[in-house]
Formats: C-alpha cells, sequence, structure tokens
C-alpha cells in the first residue's frame, strides 16, 4: 500500500501518511511524527530551504526601515545588490528595489529576491535568469509609516 503525500503550499509541510493522528511529536527542525497510540500514522517534513531565511532577515531589516529612508531609495532609483554566501558556502546575489507602489498615496514596495551564483574558480556568473530567482518577498509601507494589506 503506498502512503498518501499531501504538500501544503502555504505552510511548506509535507505529510506523509494518513490522517489524523493522535499525537504529534517534533523529532528535530522540520521533523514532525503523527502517532495514534505507539503507531507511526504520518511524518511530517518541512524543508529547509536557505535562501528563503536570507530574504526574510533582508526584509526583516528593512521593515524597520522609516517611509523617508524608503523614499529616498525611490527617488535615488537606488538599486542593493550584494552577495552572500551561505552556511554551506553556497553564494547567492541578493536585489533589494523600493518603487512607488501607488504614486496617489505614495506608497511604497519594497522587494527582496535572491538568484544563486555559481563561480568556476575565475569569475561569477548567474546560475539562474536573472528574471527567475529562487525566492522572492516584499512589503508596502505607506507615508505614515504604516504596512498596507498586512
Amino acid at each position: 500500500m503506498e502512503a498518501e503525500v499531501i504538500y501544503d503550499s502555504t505552510s511548506g509541510w509535507i505529510r506523509i501518511g494518513e490522517d489524523p493522528s493522535e499525537e504529534n511529536v517534533r523529532i528535530a527542525e522540520g521533523i514532525i511524527f503523527g502517532l495514534v497510540g505507539k503507531k507511526l500514522q504520518q511524518v511530517w517534513l518541512r524543508p529547509n530551504f536557505p535562501e528563503e531565511k536570507i530574504v526574510q532577515e533582508r526584509i526583516i531589516s528593512l521593515r524597520k526601515m522609516k517611509y523617508s529612508e524608503l523614499k529616498d531609495m525611490v527617488l535615488n532609483k537606488e538599486v542593493i545588490t550584494e552577495g552572500v554566501v551561505d552556511q554551506s558556502g553556497i553564494p547567492y546575489q541578493i536585489s533589494i528595489r523600493s518603487f512607488f507602489d501607488d504614486r496617489k498615496i505614495e506608497s511604497i514596495r519594497t522587494t527582496v529576491s535572491i538568484f544563486e551564483v555559481r563561480t568556476n574558480g575565475k569569475w561569477w556568473q548567474f546560475w539562474k535568469n536573472i528574471y527567475e530567482p529562487l525566492a522572492t518577498e516584499d512589503f508596502i509601507k505607506a507615508p505614515d509609516d504604516n504596512f498596507i494589506d498586512e
């Protein structure tokens, strides 16, 4: 008999096995066993994608910026690009942009995208097309420093 596999795209968890379980036991980061009595009923897995964590860290710091600082980035047409390396040594290119999301109320959308970069020992090159980031996240801030659509 083949186990049922369900992917929850909202949370990122993958469930393998029958539903429901009586007790969930966290085995390690991203691994949960669902038990019925002492019988293993399901396994929950949540893969850890380092690029999503890197984007989240940038978003958290950018959200602390004042609207006026973000507006300066927009008016100066500033695009921030930086290289980072994750814990396993994989290099990434981060792109940070701010732009008017709604000119009428002058709300500003700030986006953070991350791209994998590979090196052949001589130069860096984008592993994927620049238009296909591995992860992207954004937020919108109003002139009164409140967030929109949250």
